[in-house]
């Protein structure tokens, strides 16, 4: 790794590990309360996206110019790869229907249809796989290190959330919570699998009897 990805690398760290500190403070003081940030021209709100953009962008960069070559030869590389892909194709689909304004902490509507019948949270709940997912068809122990980081930063921001988005929104909040876990929908999943593979037995033996 070169000076410039190593000052880069060395950025991202420090950055995402003040960013959790604070969040973790966040968790007990609400003097400091830098998540959900309070207002747009707060200092929280602009020492957070400071901090966060520059976390995730070290990332991504270290990622990228640390990447190992021979991917393509290396099948466990190739699925990760393909997963951190997915992942945040996921994660487009979940900023795009929760809407801009509500990304940077509006009350605009509680979102509960489309991916957020799956999770709470699906932002979260993709890029923290995703990132490490990449890092790890980087073959890059530099970016699954940042790539960690930024996950727990993720885990930090859903779990400062909840009071907030029950103040804002109440029993109708609440009602969702009890539907939809945090991060992943393993049940709704297993349901939706089993489903298609009745569907799928179903259709064979339709042509099998045709026969």
């Amino acid at each position: 790794m070169g000076f410039e990805l190593q000052l880069v690398f060395l950025i991202g760290l420090v950055a995402a590990s003040a960013l959790i500190a604070l969040l973790a403070m966040s968790s007990h003081s609400s003097a400091v309360s830098i998540w959900p940030c309070p207002d747009h021209r707060s200092w929280q709100a602009l020492t957070f996206w400071a901090l966060f953009r520059i976390a995730n962008v070290a990332t991504l960069i270290v990622i990228a110019g640390t990447w190992t070559p021979g991917v393509t030869e290396s099948v466990p590389r190739l699925i990760a790869t393909g997963v951190g892909a997915i992942c945040f194709i996921f994660y487009a689909m979940g900023c795009v229907q929760l809407g801009r304004r509500n990304l940077y902490g509006a009350t605009e509507g509680l979102n509960t249809d489309g991916i957020y019948r799956w999770s709470r949270n699906p932002q979260y709940a993709t890029a923290m796989p995703g990132y490490v997912a990449l890092a790890v068809g980087a073959a890059s122990a530099p970016a699954l290190c940042l790539a960690a980081l930024v996950g727990v930063i993720f885990w930090q921001m859903a779990t400062l959330e909840e009071r907030w988005l029950l103040a804002a929104y109440g029993d109708a909040y609440d009602h969702y919570r009890s539907r939809v876990p945090r991060f992943y929908n393993v049940e709704r999943a297993r349901v939706a699998l089993r489903r298609m593979a009745n569907t799928a037995r179903s259709k064979a033996e339709a042509v099998i009897r045709q026969r």
